[in-house]
């Protein structure tokens, strides 16, 4: 609100000036004067600074992967954190105590541990941080004392550079680690899995599916000489029945109608069933027993007839050699129907094995690039923080600034002297006119009796 909308004018605030300028003279110069002595008194500041580079690290993609991030906004991000962190300021306040950079640290003792603490948080905060551009950082000390700005900004911005590269290296070193215990726990989960395929393998030896192709030329290869065993008893009885033959020709005749009849049951039951049916079990045994009633009569008519004795003899061998062969059928039979059995058991072992294997080459190959990052990361962490512009020392004081503070002080004291006279106007209750009468009084004035005293 202006001084025509409160009810007063500039013309009373002039005469308020003028009636109470000796109270507002004593506070305007009771409030220049206390403010111009309090900027004399006030030391001088000085700043110095210091421009940290963050430079991005960047192995070539084709060569390596880091294990440190490159982003520059995360690294612009902590910087102020490690920048103004307690151990770093630590040791500054432990290497610069002679130079008493914080106000306060004379009255320090060096071997109290409860001076540390304090003249690390006046220390810090005394530090500014601020981002410059992208990647690059302005690291900022005041001090009321011009030599020590310079070493002290120059020992925190030496303890951040060196702190950096020592984190680079710990978290390359970490990764390393990490890498290495987790290639130690696939490479023992891999060894499992190759154990159990192998104990498998070995406990189903023959009736795995890749020996499936095997039985079946095996049983495929049996067959075919069992034909041609059965065809050659075939031959020696066409032999047989060819030789003159005494009374019991007749039997033999009926016995090997018999044992042909069952010779093809019993191939036709093989082929029907399996080995360990009962019906080609029935027909086996039906078949021992008539063979063994033919050799009886066979030796019978041996005693009587030349040349059947050999033909007996060689009928028994061929006899045996088709048993083995038919047993050797079923073998390779069932072994090839429990291929397909054990496939599913297998294939899922070999495929828990396989994705271990892959599993623990991936990681070896990252564990290798890890520490060829770790190598790259100790050769160039010193050079990740580079310092463009070190902290000089400063050759004029940058605060306080006395010219502004002095003209602001100036300017406040106006203000609040005039305000003062005019509150001192305000509190006067005497008419000194007409128009003053005439606001404080909604009664018309009828007249005015001047100032005699004012004339002469």
């Amino acid at each position: 609100m202006s001084a025509h909308e409160a009810g007063i004018s500039l013309s009373d605030v002039g005469v308020a000036l003028r009636r109470r300028r000796w109270p507002a003279l004593a506070l305007f110069v009771l409030l220049l004067g206390g403010a111009v002595a309090a900027l004399r008194l006030q030391p001088d500041e000085f700043r110095s600074e210091s421009t940290l580079l963050l430079e991005p690290y960047r192995p070539h993609p084709e060569l390596v992967t880091p294990a440190v991030t490159t982003l520059l906004e995360e690294r612009l991000r902590v910087a102020r954190q490690q920048l103004l962190s307690g151990p770093n300021l630590m040791r500054v306040v432990r290497e610069q105590r002679p130079l008493r950079p914080v106000a306060g640290w004379e009255s320090a003792s060096t071997t109290d541990p409860l001076s540390e603490p304090a003249s690390v948080a006046a220390l810090r905060k005394r530090l500014e941080v601020r981002p410059d551009g992208e990647s690059a950082v302005i690291v900022a000390y005041r001090t009321p004392q011009r030599d020590e700005a310079a070493p002290v900004l120059d020992a925190v911005v030496r303890g951040f550079v060196e702190a950096n590269a020592a984190l680079r290296v710990s978290q390359a070193q970490r990764v390393v680690q990490v890498l290495d215990g987790e290639l130690h726990r696939v490479r023992a989960s891999l060894d499992g899995a190759e154990s159990q395929v192998a104990s498998y393998r070995r406990a189903h030896d023959g009736e795995l599916p890749d020996q499936l192709e095997a039985n079946l030329r095996e049983a495929e290869r049996h067959t075919r000489l069992m034909d041609g065993a059965q065809l050659w008893l075939r031959e020696l009885e066409r032999r047989r029945s060819s030789l003159p033959l005494q009374a019991t020709s007749a039997e033999l005749e009926r016995v090997g109608v018999a044992r042909d009849d069952l010779t093809r049951q019993l191939n036709h039951a093989l082929s029907v069933y399996a080995g360990e049916h009962p019906e080609p079990v029935r027909l086996g045994r039906e078949l021992e027993g008539v063979r063994s009633w033919e050799s009886d009569a066979s030796a019978r008519a041996a005693a009587n007839m030349p040349g059947i004795a050999q033909l007996a003899a060689e009928r028994r061998r061929t006899q045996g050699e088709v048993a083995q062969l038919s047993s050797r059928v079923r073998s390779a039979a069932a072994r090839a129907r429990a291929a397909a059995g054990h496939a599913t058991t297998l294939a899922s072992l070999e495929r828990e094995r396989d994705v271990l294997r892959a599993q623990y080459q991936a990681v070896a190959a990252r564990r290798s690039e890890a520490e060829v990052a770790l190598g790259l990361e100790r050769l160039a962490a010193p050079h990740a923080t580079a310092v463009v512009d070190p902290a000089s020392e400063p050759l004029l004081p940058a605060g306080p600034d006395r010219l502004r503070l002095s003209l602001v002080a100036l300017l406040l004291a106006l203000v609040l002297s005039t305000a003062l006279a005019v509150w001192l106007e305000a509190r006067d209750r005497t008419v000194r006119s007409a128009a003053q009468l005439r606001r404080s009084v909604p009664v018309p004035v009828l007249a005015v009796v001047p100032d005699l005293r004012a004339r002469g």
